[in-house]
């Protein structure tokens, strides 16, 4: 269950801790009440199972948290445990190869980073706060939950976000490369045409369920260390229905995911070499009356128990993608997290 939840949106200084009423675990969205009246906090995983289930709860209020960095006194380690990447790339050209005949549009490969590296309780609002203070055009986030497992990231992109009005917006963003070479390179046909892949699909999603969907131009945006391309789709809903029938049709995306969803999915499920849980999921806040709605997508997170900190990493592989730089690209995405605590 949800124990202790810290917000910060995009472009915001503001922190707010959120206190709940009442918390509940799902096996599905369909689950969630959308009748209820109070504004709600969901933490969703990126398939839901008896080890990941939804998390979600009633917030009552929200408290104004003031963030504050304390020195860990002692290093973080500069290498995981777990550096496979003979294997790691190995995989990844077994994948392009299926790619190139036909099997897969494009597959979201990651890598769950393993540190041997305990993290006191008392010293996780340090990581967060040293993490909201580096991230501020990011969303932010701490969930604790109550097995006393904690999850926090930066993360660049929203899943959805609505208004009273209906109206609403969601990312379309992927391609990545390193902000030190943003006035070296331009954007390759590789990551153009990655990012095109996750806006059709959100488009072609959207529109079947009726929706008439605009999209802006394709800009840059930064992200940390790191660049990507993004454009945003808008369209309206009239309903909590229409609401939560978009968040189905949109998750997991492209970006996370790939094409096609669900033969991805099987793909992910049985090659990646661990089990995803809330990475590549989404979370933020819902209230189905009003049709306000603030979710983002899980990425650039950690993961942190007892004795052991996992970063999570991946990159979408297509037809045109090459191992040995789709790896460096999984190391530039871990370093978000691995820099913040570097420098404790």
């Amino acid at each position: 269950m949800l124990k202790k939840v810290f917000i910060k949106g995009f472009d915001e200084e503001q922190v707010f801790q959120l206190n709940f009423s009442a918390v509940f675990q799902s096996d599905s969205i369909y689950d969630i009440n959308r009748f209820e009246k109070e504004e709600i906090f969901i933490f969703h995983p990126f398939i839901p199972s008896n080890e990941s289930p939804i998390f979600w709860g009633k917030i009552e209020s929200k408290k104004i948290f003031r963030p504050e960095v304390k020195p860990l006194n002692k290093k973080f380690p500069k290498e995981p445990i777990n550096t496979d990447k003979t294997n790691y790339t190995k995989g990844l050209k077994s994948l392009i190869d299926q790619i190139r005949i036909g099997e897969y549009e494009k597959v979201v490969f990651s890598r769950r980073l393993e540190f041997d590296f305990k993290i006191n309780p008392q010293d996780i609002i340090s990581v967060f706060s040293e993490l909201v203070s580096y991230h501020k055009k990011s969303y932010c986030y701490m969930v604790q939950l109550s097995n006393n497992d904690y999850w926090m990231a930066a993360t660049p992109e929203q899943l959805i976000k609505s208004n009273e009005f209906g109206a609403c917006e969601v990312d379309s963003l992927a391609g990545t490369k390193t902000l030190s070479n943003k006035k070296n390179s331009t954007w390759r046909n590789k990551e153009k045409e990655e990012q095109l892949f996750v806006t059709r699909y959100i488009k072609s999603e959207l529109s079947k369920l009726g929706f008439d969907v605009t999209q802006s131009e394709v800009k840059e945006v930064i992200a940390g260390n790191l660049l990507h391309l993004q454009s945003k789709l808008n369209f309206n809903i009239n309903n909590s229905s229409d609401l939560i029938n978009a968040i189905v049709a949109l998750h997991p995306t492209p970006a996370v995911c790939g094409i096609p969803k669900e033969k991805t999915k099987n793909f992910l499920k049985k090659n990646e070499s661990y089990n995803r849980l809330y990475y590549s999921g989404f979370l933020g806040t819902i209230n189905f009356q009003n049709l306000n709605s603030n979710l983002v997508v899980n990425l650039r997170c950690m993961k942190i128990v007892s004795n052991k900190t996992f970063i999570f990493a991946g990159g979408g592989i297509t037809k045109d993608s090459n191992p040995e730089e789709e790896w460096q690209e999984t190391e530039n995405k871990s370093l978000t997290l691995r820099k913040i605590l570097e420098n404790l």
